[in-house]
């Protein structure tokens, strides 16, 4: 990836964001020719066309035409998901306050409130937080409005589906972490606002959001996956920060083990939209991403998998990932099943609970726990990313540490 794609695709995602005319002064030149291909490439990789696609609206260069045409037949599409979702997900809400349900919306129907236009910030599907989730009176709800779910889908959450756009996930909680995560997950209720007019429909405080868009963004690392639509999220919460009590922010990321992690986004954050100068971290995740995508490959998640569970060498890794898959750390346990947390004698209990279910579809689980491609080469790799992520020590931290 050529320094020029990336300078221009990360002044269009910006101008996209704000709703200002991109400043491309410098990079239009004809002695700086550049690739539409590759920029293209990104927008599309990364689920953010409908951003890149609001900046070129009304481009005079022929060049930012061009790249308009070309990323047309991915915006008609995604244009018609985002209007199709925005009013969908607006029924929804409104049939959730009606029917007396505590509901609070998530992830990108409250982010894109901060874009310029709402309906460039695109959306996977649609996240719900209930208060005393039941099942049976979600699918009653939902039912009348033309969605089907099957119950028990996740033990954090339920989907539910309408034909042609809208997934919808009904969550019970909002991470699978165990200790501060779930410490501060615990009184999300307690500081949410309620949206105006309503007695039910709920947004998340400034603070909470933020810190909610900081665990998912570390849960998406860790699993090996670096998304630039990710990364304008973050800077433009930071940037539109006004009120937001970032003393308190600060001391829960601190508590949570996200601090550094946080800082190393932010400054790569600065970097793809400020134009601040990279410093060698920055290069190596900029560089992680340009090549990835808004979700992570099941290469890119496996070597993540390796890494957070740690070992210095991808043998090691290997085999701590393989023994986690089939016995879950307690950590981890006691998120999915809530009787291990009341009483962890039950822990090898539901661990053959889980060794059953994995027998139930033996082939696709085996596919998953197949690491027989990744070799010490890409594995160094990931421990790189992940040094330059703040998630693992710096090579210097590592040599004054125990050896293994």
């Amino acid at each position: 990836m050529h320094e020029i794609e990336l300078k221009i695709f990360f002044e269009l995602l910006r101008a996209g964001m704000l709703g200002e005319k991109p400043a491309l002064d410098g990079l239009l030149e004809p002695e700086t020719p550049w690739d539409e291909k590759q920029v293209t490439g990104l927008a599309v990789r990364h689920d953010v066309v409908l951003t890149v696609y609001a900046a070129l609206e009304g481009a005079e260069e022929s060049a930012l035409r061009s790249l308009k045409q070309s990323l047309k037949r991915f915006y008609a599409p995604r244009f018609a998901k985002s209007v199709n979702q925005s009013m969908e997900a607006e029924l929804l809400l409104q049939t959730l306050e009606s029917q007396g349900i505590d509901c609070l919306a998530l992830k990108g129907w409250q982010m894109r409130e901060l874009y310029a236009d709402p309906l460039s910030r695109s959306m996977t599907d649609l996240d719900i937080l209930i208060r005393d989730y039941r099942y049976e009176q979600i699918g009653k709800a939902l039912e009348p409005l033309g969605y089907h779910g099957k119950g028990h889908s996740s033990w954090k959450h339920d989907k539910f589906v309408k034909e042609p756009y809208m997934m919808v996930e009904m969550h019970r909680r909002l991470t699978d972490d165990s200790d501060a995560i779930r410490d501060w997950e615990r009184g999300i209720w307690e500081r949410a606002v309620l949206e105006e007019g309503c007695r039910h429909r709920y947004r998340m405080s400034a603070e909470d959001f933020y810190l909610f868009h900081l665990v998912h963004m570390h849960k998406d690392f860790l699993n090996g996956a670096l998304g630039f639509r990710r990364l304008a999220d973050l800077w433009l919460l930071r940037k539109k920060g006004e009120g937001t009590d970032w003393a308190q922010v600060s001391r829960l990321l601190e508590s949570m083990g996200l601090r550094r992690f946080e800082e190393k986004m932010a400054r790569l954050a600065a970097v793809c939209f400020d134009g601040a100068e990279p410093d060698e971290d920055s290069e190596t995740l900029l560089g992680f991403a340009a090549g990835g995508a808004v979700f992570t490959d099941d290469q890119r998640y496996k070597l993540g998998r390796m890494v957070a569970l740690s070992g210095k060498s991808a043998r090691r890794a290997k085999l701590s990932s393989l023994i986690s898959a089939v016995f879950l750390p307690y950590s981890r346990m006691k998120a999915q099943f809530p009787a291990v947390e009341k009483h962890p004698i039950l822990l090898p209990w539901f661990w053959l609970k889980r060794i059953f279910r994995f027998l139930r579809h033996p082939a696709k689980r085996l596919q998953k726990l197949d690491y027989s491609g990744l070799d010490e080469a890409r594995y160094e790799q990931m421990r790189q990313v992940f040094r330059a992520g703040g998630v693992l020590p710096a090579k210097s931290e590592e040599q004054r540490g125990d050896p293994e």
